[in-house]
């Protein structure tokens, strides 16, 4: 799916610039909450909650037929539920830019993760290259969870959403120094 998610939104105003995209996250809420979309991007959110929705069921029968759970069951079922509520949040909320960058990030970080799993369980690779594989996986994940999807999810839009939506025209009324001051930081306000 990370593979896909780059074929569609490459070089889009649905994934940011660090994320090989051309979207302003700074204008992302100028339709919100009424924006009409592609279809394919309704498409895309349709078909990643139907391999979430599969894998997670998928998993309970597994375990419902061998009688017994794995030892990441728990944690397995979670993220899967988590990000259907994602999923499903983010399409019928309308953030749509948001949640293309979040599946993308967590993506690209599992195929690395899954890669490197795969390699590890066929021991057929020399030990210098899982070392290599591991350190690129944990740089990787470490800048792509840690900072991308942290500064895209939560700070900047965060930043932009309460004072695009919340505070529109009444910014200066409400003498809210605090947002203006952030919003004129990032280039948003004047």
């Amino acid at each position: 799916t990370t593979a896909i998610t780059l074929k569609l939104f490459y070089g889009t105003e649905y994934l940011p610039n660090l994320l090989f995209g051309d979207a302003d996250f700074n204008k992302i809420f100028k339709e919100f909450p009424y924006g009409q979309q592609q279809f394919f991007v309704k498409a895309y959110f349709m078909i990643q909650l139907a391999f979430h929705a599969y894998d997670a069921i998928f998993m309970e029968v597994l375990t419902w037929l061998r009688n017994k759970r794995g030892k990441e069951y728990n944690e397995y079922m979670i993220h899967h539920l988590i990000t259907i509520g994602m999923i499903v949040m983010a399409y019928l909320c309308n953030f749509y830019p948001l949640g293309i960058t979040v599946l993308f990030c967590s993506h690209l970080t599992d195929a690395i993760l899954n890669f490197c799993k795969v390699c590890r369980d066929v021991q057929v690779l020399p030990t210098m290259i899982m070392d290599v594989c591991f350190v690129t996986m944990v740089l990787v994940w470490t800048y792509v969870r840690g900072f991308l999807m942290p500064y895209y999810s939560a700070y900047l839009c965060s930043a932009v959403f309460w004072y695009d939506v919340v505070f529109r025209d009444q910014a200066e009324l409400l003498e809210i120094g605090r947002v203006v001051a952030f919003a004129q930081r990032l280039g948003y306000a004047q």
